[in-house]
């Protein structure tokens, strides 16, 4: 698959990063405002459930990026 397009060249000033560097799995990413890491939650978790529940259940599903933790969404099917 192309993910980039041909495009004129008086038009690449107005590029963004995005354009250069496009997500291949299309996700969209939600900030998750009370935790900061999968360690957080996996703690959280732990005090309703047993280590071995979050264990089975929890697989560090979200994505941490500076100083903020994300869950990923809708991305491409089959991949």
């Amino acid at each position: 698959r192309v993910i980039a397009e041909m495009i004129p060249n008086s038009d690449v000033d107005d590029l963004t990063y995005e354009y250069y560097y496009p997500d291949p799995l299309e996700l969209s990413y939600a900030k998750i405002q009370n935790f900061k890491t999968n360690a957080d939650v996996r703690a959280y978790l732990g005090t309703y459930m047993s280590d071995e529940v979050v264990s089975s259940w929890f697989h560090d599903d979200f994505v941490e990026y500076g100083d903020a933790l994300y869950k990923g969404y809708g991305g491409k099917e089959g991949l």
